[in-house]
């Protein structure tokens, strides 16, 4: 929230001098969303709805998720409950805290990507919703780097095993619409570090 306060103060989300290197190099993706309710409302009541509908999102994700891996209506009510009832979870899911926020987008992410990479729907509308989820979860905290990364390979994998050639396409498409959403972040963080991350 103190980078939030800062950026709205500044009037722009630029690199300001402070001793805490984590609120300029950390993903801004949650964040940006707080800051625009900061800013439309005028207070700061209602910064925690980001956290909010990302849990409501995240167990009703989970609830499809299950769905697609063969659960019956019993098993998506388990799978929902489990994700409701995470103790941390519960916790910050009315504070500002970025969790449920990066959980939302990868499991946006992994519900795309388990029809792309089960049957034949690999068209742009699947490549988008995959790509962008992936970026934004990216864009939102650094360890939706280490949670994507196994869905990622079993994707790449299942593509590649099922038709090459335009599975090759479809995973560099998908790779292109992650990086190009990461793309102003990474290039912010190289001037002031050297470094995207």
């Amino acid at each position: 929230m103190s980078r939030v306060a800062h950026w709205a103060q500044n009037r722009t989300i630029a690199f300001y001098p402070t001793p805490i290197a984590r609120q300029l190099n950390s993903g801004p993706g949650a964040e940006l969303a707080v800051l625009h309710l900061y800013v439309l409302s005028g207070v700061d009541r209602f910064v925690n709805l980001v956290q909010w509908f990302s849990m409501v999102g995240s167990i009703i994700g989970t609830s499809l998720i299950a769905k697609q891996l063969g659960a019956d209506s019993k098993g998506q009510i388990l799978a929902a409950t489990a994700a409701a009832t995470i103790p941390m979870g519960i916790l910050q899911g009315s504070s500002t805290q970025t969790d449920y926020a990066v959980s939302f987008w990868l499991v946006c992410f992994v519900s795309s990507a388990l029809p792309m990479a089960t049957t034949d729907r690999k068209g742009w509308p699947q490549r988008l919703t995959v790509g962008g989820s992936l970026g934004l979860a990216l864009l939102v905290k650094a360890t939706a780097y280490i949670f994507a990364t196994p869905f990622a390979i079993w994707l790449g994998v299942r593509q590649l095993r099922s038709k090459p050639g335009r599975g090759l396409t479809s995973l560099g498409i998908v790779a292109a619409i992650a990086i190009a959403v990461n793309l102003g972040f990474y290039l912010r963080n190289m001037e002031m570090n050297g470094s995207p991350l």
